[in-house]
């Protein structure tokens, strides 16, 4: 007899373990147990269920406390779910959003599976409810971002950080280029930058070493053949648990073509002051010019002038 009690408290400690083992599991993965009688209705939820409906644990909880929490556009779909969970006796998964009793709106998960008795008539359903409003709040900021990046104006490549080929390109850059996206993951940046070079591409890459992020200026050749002037922004980065590059390119063949004009314009003013109008021979202020460059030459080279 005393073997027995022994036994007993021993399977209530391992018992109470467990359940605490359990309870700690759902608090850190916002994930609450539930079971339905269907032949009484009767319902039971865990703590952690509670606390995602927003609900006092001295609430009795039943199907129709579960649709009252349900936003309206989900109820009709929450209906069909357990339906269909009822037919097909599988694990049935449905993600909705409810209504907190504190008026917050949050994303759940509800896996939920039938559980036949002797007879084959529906008995229990059982199943959890996980609170994945952080996720699916993580989920559309990274696919706004991704929409962003797709639909920038900007041509944006990553590339491979060993091989140097593209592992994604935006649309900026296939309308940039010509290429199609599927044309780009079988393509490497020497493909669209016929002037760059091994050693060139190891010096950027030692640059990167030293630095966050850099800047170079490159040309680029389109699909047709064509070249247009670019200015890049390097920067390191996993990509698929990967080291690559992320790229961001900008056509700067209108600035090229303004630097080069102005330059043009400086020289062109340059040499209508140093030369006479009419005549186009040097006049005094280039004679000064050259005698003041050939004094400090002396003055270096410490001859006589």
């Amino acid at each position: 007899m005393k073997i027995l009690e022994e036994n007993l408290n021993l399977a209530l400690k391992k018992l109470e373990a467990r359940e605490n083992s359990m309870r700690q599991f759902e608090e850190l993965s916002n994930l609450g147990s539930w079971e339905i009688n269907l032949k009484t209705n009767t319902t039971l939820w865990s703590e952690q269920t509670y606390n995602i409906y927003g609900e006092d644990y001295s609430v009795k909880p039943n199907l129709d406390l579960f649709f009252s929490h349900l936003v309206q556009e989900d109820f009709h779909r929450a209906q069909e779910m357990l339906k269909n969970a009822m037919i097909t006796g599988k694990v049935t998964s449905f993600q909705c959003k409810i209504k907190r009793k504190n008026g917050e709106i949050a994303d759940i998960l509800i896996n939920g599976q039938v559980i036949y008795d002797e007879t084959n008539n529906p008995d229990k359903l059982i199943g959890t409810t996980q609170d994945i409003t952080h996720l699916v709040s993580i989920k559309e900021h990274s696919d706004e971002l991704s929409e962003l990046i797709e639909h920038s104006s900007n041509e944006i490549y990553i590339v491979c950080f060993e091989s140097l080929k593209y592992l994604y390109v935006n649309k900026g850059a296939c309308k940039a280029l010509g290429y199609t996206a599927g044309e780009f993951l079988s393509m490497n940046i020497y493909d669209v930058n016929p002037y760059l070079t091994k050693s060139k591409v190891q010096r950027l890459k030692n640059e990167l070493l030293q630095n966050d992020y850099i800047l170079n200026r490159t040309e680029h050749k389109r699909k047709d053949g064509s070249l247009y002037h670019a200015q890049s922004y390097i920067h390191k980065l996993k990509y698929n648990g990967a080291d690559a590059y992320v790229i961001f390119d900008i056509d700067i063949t209108q600035t090229i073509e303004a630097e080069r004009k102005l330059q043009e314009q400086s020289q062109q003013l340059q040499h209508q002051a140093q030369h006479d109008t009419l005549t186009d021979l040097p006049n005094r202020t280039l004679f000064k010019d050259r005698l003041s460059q050939a004094i400090i030459s002396s003055k270096r080279n410490e001859k006589t002038f």
